[in-house]
């Protein structure tokens, strides 16, 4: 009869126990080598996307300084900095928005108290439809204090209603002061009828604009002089770009501003910037 030795199935026991550990430390070191590895892949990407929106801002800087050099006294729709679009290999998953600013009245133009800038908003909540309760409320709020950092801004600082303000969102903007003239060219023809104030003069401009650019000589050519408050150039833009790479995607919004230095030379610059988003996805 055979004896069992009960050391040998404890001596088993250990052995399938120690081989059972460590298959799961090889698991688990592989899994979370996997994982690091994505990790990584997935922030090599995101700083590629990134750089792609920073080329994509020098792209619009070039271009609006070089159409500051080539036609500084006119800026219009029809310009190339209104229609850039990306190019090139690098450039290929980017989505690029450029706007005026001064296509709209900039409230923060009324943090002196200006006669004139009060008037003009009057006139502009007078076309919106809104009572003129609320130009009242908008000025109070600017006068000698902060500026405005976007038009949400008037609920709390002029007691506006959210109905009001997306009424005015079309007509008004909150660039920085410097940004004191609202451009004939690209203001919408609502905002162009109530900043001219004459029926007659403001159909002319509007139906000579559909033709093309307004610039100096057709302000000579048809006999009018603009109004203060009305320019036919921009300093400010807007731009939000959209780029992806890989499985990253990021998205940003930026302020521009522009001008001609003393001696001649051209400037643009971003003077604001925010990341809206910065998120994993397979499409643009």
């Amino acid at each position: 009869m055979t004896r069992r030795h009960p050391e040998k199935g404890v001596v088993l026991v250990t052995i399938l126990s120690v081989m059972a550990l460590c298959v799961t430390v090889i698991v688990a070191m592989t899994t979370r080598s996997e994982q690091a590895t994505l990790s990584t892949a997935r922030d090599l990407d995101q700083v590629q996307a990134q750089s792609l929106a920073t080329s994509a801002e020098v792209l619009v800087l070039s271009a609006l300084k070089s159409d500051l050099s080539a036609a500084p006294d006119a800026d219009g729709p029809a310009e190339p900095w209104s229609q850039i679009a990306p190019s090139g290999p690098n450039l290929g998953a980017v989505q690029i928005s450029v706007w005026d600013e001064s296509a709209r009245f900039n409230l923060n133009t009324l943090l002196e108290g200006s006669p004139t800038g009060r008037n003009y908003l009057r006139l502009i909540v007078a076309v919106a439809g809104l009572p003129p309760e609320a130009g009242v409320r908008i000025s109070a709020a600017l006068r000698g204090g902060r500026p405005l950092q976007q038009i949400s801004d008037l609920l709390s600082r002029a007691g506006l209603s959210e109905a009001e303000v997306a009424i005015l969102a079309p007509l008004v903007t909150c660039a920085p002061p410097l940004s004191s003239t609202v451009n004939l060219n690209t203001a919408s023809d609502i905002l162009v009828r109530a900043m001219l104030q004459n029926p007659e003069q403001a159909a002319d401009l509007l139906a000579r604009r559909k033709i093309g650019m307004i610039t100096p000589d057709v302000l000579s050519e048809m006999g009018l002089i603009l109004p203060a408050g009305l320019s036919l150039h921009s300093t400010v833009f807007g731009l939000q770009i959209t780029a992806a790479f890989g499985g990253a995607k990021v998205q940003t919004y930026a302020r521009i501003q522009r001008w001609v230095a003393p001696d001649g030379t051209p400037h643009a610059v971003i003077s604001a910037r925010k990341w809206i988003s910065s998120s994993f996805t397979a499409d643009l």
